[in-house]
């Protein structure tokens, strides 16, 4: 009870219309789940996800909207993150445009999504090209494809999870190596392991 006599909290303005594109809207589906609150099989493998992990909470430094504050430390619109290597046409560039459309970075997919398009087929569920960008986004980072059933969970995610993983770090290796003003400090290592207990 004594919680609301707190006065609220003001917080910053947010156009949530320029952010459709970002990762809670591509993530939707995972958001519903009834196993909220329980890992999702991707980060559960035996693989190294710390990668994959700081791309799906937005807290990358190579994705241009994950970047909340520009070089002189204002504040960036979500709608103004644009893609450096896309200007200067302005395009936000967000995980769906890095991965799926911008030139510079979209063809390290390639692979991945001919990996994912088999392993559609194998589970009898619609090709590749009918899912929508959003979902196609989604599914190349880690999320089970629409109409998977329950039980084929787990078995999705073994057969995707190394694919989709390479994707990250294959990303991330390569924004590191091509643009390392997006970076500043050295790069996380793509080998870490888990931080030992104390």
């Amino acid at each position: 009870m004594e919680l609301l006599n707190h006065a609220p909290l003001h917080l910053p303005h947010i156009n949530y219309d320029s952010k459709k594109a970002s990762y809670n809207h591509i993530a939707r589906d995972d958001l519903q789940s009834h196993d909220f609150f329980k890992p999702a099989q991707d980060l559960r493998s035996h693989l190294d996800q710390l990668p994959l992990l700081r791309l799906r909470t937005q807290a990358t430094s190579y994705i241009p909207s994950h970047s909340h504050l520009a070089n002189d430390h204002t504040y960036t619109p979500y709608d103004q993150r644009y893609c450096p290597s896309c200007l200067p046409l302005q395009i936000v560039g967000n995980e769906l445009h890095t991965i799926l459309h911008c030139p510079h970075s979209s063809p390290l997919s390639h692979s991945t999504i001919l990996s994912l398009n088999r392993a559609l087929r194998r589970y009898d569920l619609c090709y590749w090209s009918s899912h929508t960008p959003l979902q196609q986004t989604a599914i190349l980072l880690g999320s089970s494809p629409p109409k998977l059933l329950r039980k084929h969970d787990k078995a999705w995610t073994h057969s995707t999870s190394t694919a989709c993983t390479q994707l990250i770090h294959s990303l991330q290796s390569h924004f590191f190596k091509h643009q390392p003003s997006a970076s500043p400090g050295p790069a996380p290592s793509l080998t870490s392991s888990p931080a030992s207990p104390p």
